[in-house]
């Protein structure tokens, strides 16, 4: 058995086996763009696309992958990855499968490797390699104004304190100024303007959080529909939640004008106690938020698993990985 990096000419075949291994009509095996767009290499001619292949040069396993490096341009010593869709062919023996991930934890220098929407049985495979394994928080601010719920249940309104010193600006792009600003994060203005900005399926709203007319924190928001009613998805932020106050009140007067009802943020990291601090309630005991919507299964909680080996402080967002990631065919 061969491991090696994908061709961009190989794109046909990795559909192909995506199509007969994975899933039928899984987006990956239709959507050639956002193939193409989710595992782009620094290498025009290469795919972030990690291949099996036996002795015969067939295909047998594939591990999509993320780098930092690919998507921002940083062109750092030490990698920052994340790993994507991992398939093997249904006729092999799963243990090869090992020799996919053995080719970033032997052959690659990073500083962080991890992965977000993981299963339960893949979970007790990441534990033997040594992953730190958990569950994403799960936190939300409810529309007071709704009367009945209808996408969520048990959630609990809460009493908001006026905010005046903070206010929230929409805007078309993402404004490189908050960029300045020093924080924890191995994701950049380029990262970010590549991974939202230019998404070939998704309209993300980008909404700055300012302070005398500057941006100190920048929240990533997608609405997302069910039937006549909505609700709102923080997908990423960058800035310093210590720094923010009482914009759960900013982000409540947000839904009530998008006629929404919840915000929800899936979350792992250092600012969990400054989101609560600032409006926040977190999902626990009878409440019940979904996770999936392409497509939408009803409501009931489904947790957001995530694994990594890290060197490096850092904070894990919802559209982090291909966490994010259409499942439905757009036309």
């Amino acid at each position: 058995m061969n491991v090696r990096l994908a061709n961009l000419n190989e794109i046909v075949n990795i559909k192909k086996f995506i199509d007969n291994n994975w899933k039928k009509k899984h987006i990956l095996s239709i959507n050639s763009k956002l193939l193409k767009w989710q595992h782009r290499n620094i290498n025009k001619q290469k795919l972030s696309i990690v291949i099996l292949e036996n002795t015969e040069k067939k295909v047998v396993g594939i591990l999509g992958f993320i780098s930092i490096n690919d998507y921002s341009k940083n062109n750092l010593k030490k990698d920052h990855v994340w790993l994507g869709i991992w398939c093997l062919d249904k006729n092999i023996n799963k243990v090869y499968g090992l020799k996919l991930i053995y080719y970033f934890l032997n052959n690659s220098k990073y500083k962080y490797i991890g992965g977000i929407g993981l299963t339960k049985n893949i979970i007790q495979l990441y534990k033997k390699l040594n992953f730190k394994v958990g569950e994403m928080k799960h936190f939300y601010i409810l529309n007071n104004t709704v009367k009945k719920t209808i996408i969520s249940k048990n959630l609990i309104k809460n009493n908001f304190l006026i905010e005046r010193n903070f206010k929230i600006k929409e805007n078309k792009s993402i404004s490189k100024s908050i960029f300045n600003h020093k924080v924890i994060s191995f994701k950049n203005y380029n990262y970010f303007k590549y991974r939202y900005e230019k998404h070939p399926i998704y309209r993300y709203r980008f909404l700055n959080i300012q302070k005398n007319n500057k941006n100190v924190l920048l929240i990533i928001v997608r609405k997302i529909k069910v039937e006549n009613y909505s609700i709102i998805r923080i997908i990423d932020t960058f800035g310093d939640w210590s720094s923010v106050s009482n914009i759960g009140s900013l982000l409540h007067k947000f839904l009530i004008k998008e006629k929404s009802e919840y915000i929800d943020f899936l979350y792992k990291g250092f600012n969990e106690k400054y989101i609560l601090l600032n409006g926040f309630k977190i999902k626990k005991n009878k409440k019940i938020i979904p996770n999936h919507f392409e497509p939408y299964e009803g409501i009931k909680n489904q947790p957001l698993y995530y694994c990594y080996k890290s060197e490096i402080d850092f904070e894990l967002h919802k559209g982090d990985a291909d966490s994010d990631r259409p499942n439905l065919i757009y036309s």
